[in-house]
């Protein structure tokens, strides 16, 4: 992937010919987001700007024709996240910035892409009607499963929101590695191990989700659907003082590719140690007591 950024970097032409052809080809839409990051972290926000408009050009046929509008904001949101990052040099205001980009890109999808999100919704009830049928068909399984269209919707919609502001960070950590590939050789690792979330915007995120969820108990809106997205940070920051841990403990790679796999297929169960795990080294700085222990 490394020949692909020194391609990009060659010229405008060569970054626009390569965003184009991943808009063009969706299993490489990753591409064109990686490659606008770069473009904003190392030539400025102007030049990412013009490579970004050109690639949105088919993006805005696709909109007119279909509505689809999805990655035309994530490509958005990822020049604006990585111009945060190029400004501030700091991953703990880019991630928390991601959260209110995701949030307006959300809202934006759902002005201008509602059916889709409908019928998204409309299918995961479908879903989810068939296996009730199967669960009530078999002998001591009578759980119900059935939901609400109101329920699936939120459901679908907070897993919009997620999704763009997930697709939105992994382009600029594949972009902010590119850079430091050609520019920096183990910068990005060092920079990433180091996030960590301060005291202050980890307890301003726990106070919106506290909002939120007392707003949803007395009110009827479902407010519910945005603490995915916001408990996203936390679940980023944990991530990487995984990472931290296990360079500073000279731990095999086994370590992580155990602690991915398990965040696969038991993130359910796995997200809640993971926020639970940034709040406590933002408010206590677990890596000093890890480096302590070490020493001793």
């Amino acid at each position: 992937m490394r020949a692909v950024a020194e391609f990009v970097m060659r010229g405008r032409l060569q970054a626009i010919s390569v965003c184009v052809f991943g808009v063009l080809l969706p299993p490489f839409y990753w591409v064109s987001g990686a490659v606008l990051g770069l473009i904003v972290l190392r030539k400025g926000i102007s030049e990412g700007v013009y490579v970004l408009l050109w690639s949105c050009l088919p993006l805005i046929v696709l909109l007119f024709l279909y509505g689809q509008v999805f990655l035309m904001l994530v490509l958005i949101g990822t020049v604006g996240l990585a111009y945060v990052l190029r400004t501030s040099a700091s991953w703990e205001l880019t991630i928390a910035a991601s959260v209110v980009v995701a949030g307006v890109s959300a809202l934006l999808l759902e002005l201008m892409s509602g059916e889709m999100i409908a019928g998204i919704a409309e299918s995961y009830m479908a879903v989810i009607a068939e296996l009730q049928a199967q669960a009530e068909s078999q002998a001591n399984q009578t759980q119900a499963l059935l939901l609400t269209y109101e329920q699936a919707y939120n459901m679908v919609f907070g897993s919009l929101a997620v999704g763009i502001a997930l697709n939105m960070v992994l382009f600029l950590v594949l972009a902010r590695w590119w850079q430091s590939a050609l520019y920096n050789p183990g910068g990005f690792g060092e920079e990433f191990k180091g996030l960590r979330l301060s005291p202050i915007i980890a307890s301003a995120l726990i106070a919106v989700i506290v909002i939120l969820m007392s707003i949803g108990v007395f009110t009827s809106a479902p407010l519910q659907k945005w603490i995915g997205l916001i408990t996203l940070p936390m679940v980023l920051a944990s991530i990487a003082l995984v990472h931290w841990t296990v360079a500073e403990k000279s731990l095999s790679r086994s370590w992580l590719i155990s602690f991915y796999l398990m965040m696969i297929f038991m993130f359910q169960l796995v997200t809640p140690v993971l926020v639970a795990t940034a709040l406590m080294d933002s408010w206590f700085d677990l890596r000093k007591f890890l480096r302590r222990a070490k020493e001793e």
